[in-house]
């Protein structure tokens, strides 16, 4: 188990005043690269009622992410993939926010 909230640079405060500034609503399309343990999109799940996608490139914070959402969000509006998100096959159209908080190694950056 990973201890860690989350591994980008925002403290809780920072990252709860993030999640309540945004204005989305229930069944859109939230993708999240470089999600780490999952933390913040389930945590818009929670708040929302979206549908997320969570991706990243490490199998252990994917695993972490799948063992934290169990009981918080229905299997059924999120998902965590194991991906490199340079070659994630997304539709940009078919999302409502994308984001990508402190894992702009993601993209080589």
């Amino acid at each position: 188990m990973i201890q860690l909230l989350w591994n980008g640079p925002i403290s809780e405060v920072k990252m709860a005043k993030y999640i309540e500034s945004l204005q989305l609503v229930a069944e859109q399309r939230v993708l999240d690269v470089g999600c780490g343990c999952g933390e913040m999109l389930i945590r818009l799940c929670e708040r929302f009622q979206v549908q997320g996608t969570g991706i990243d490139s490490s199998s252990d914070h994917i695993a972490e992410a799948r063992r934290r959402a169990v009981g918080r969000v229905p299997e059924s509006r999120v998902r965590f993939v194991e991906a490199d998100a340079q070659s994630f096959p997304i539709d940009p159209d078919s999302l409502h926010l994308a984001t990508c908080m402190g894992a702009s190694h993601a993209f080589g950056l």
